[in-house]
């Protein structure tokens, strides 16, 4: 996959490195409402 291929996304396509980035945001948010649920 060359970072000019864009994959399909709910609204506009995002390129290889804006999904990665985002997938990586995602998971950090996601870690978080974790730990504050459980109050680590």
């Amino acid at each position: 996959m060359s970072p000019e291929d864009r994959l399909p996304w709910y609204g506009p396509d995002m390129s290889g490195p804006s999904f990665v980035t985002g997938r990586l945001m995602e998971t950090w948010a996601h870690s978080q409402d974790v730990f504050d649920a459980l109050r680590i």
